[in-house]
């Protein structure tokens, strides 16, 4: 007979600090699937909103240009700092999703 391995099947015991390491890696990646997930459902018109248009809060906006990179309409430039083309916008909301600064969300149509 072999010898026995007593932890065998058993999971591995992870130190604590490499388990919270862990938890926030995997919470980083489902936000990132998360994003991944929107931009698929724009790619299949699900995303879009007639009712919706995104705006930029003038203060927040660091003209980083993220937004603009994303826009599938070409509905965002930037400036001093970003403009959205309400007759452009779809509603889609990955400039919303993407931007750094959280400076721009969606509204209702006016």
């Amino acid at each position: 007979m072999g010898p026995v391995n007593p932890g065998a099947g058993a999971p591995p015991v992870l130190p604590a600090n490499e388990l919270e390491s862990l938890r926030a890696e995997a919470q980083v990646m489902e936000e990132q699937l998360r994003a991944i997930n929107e931009r698929i459902a724009g790619f299949k018109g699900e995303a879009r909103s007639p009712m919706l248009v995104a705006a930029v809060d003038r203060e927040m906006c660091v003209a980083c240009d993220v937004c603009t990179a994303v826009c599938p309409v070409g509905a965002i430039h930037v400036n001093d700092v970003a403009e959205v083309d309400p007759n452009k916008c779809t509603g889609c909301a990955r400039c919303v999703t993407e931007c750094p600064r959280g400076a721009l969300s969606l509204h209702a149509r006016s």
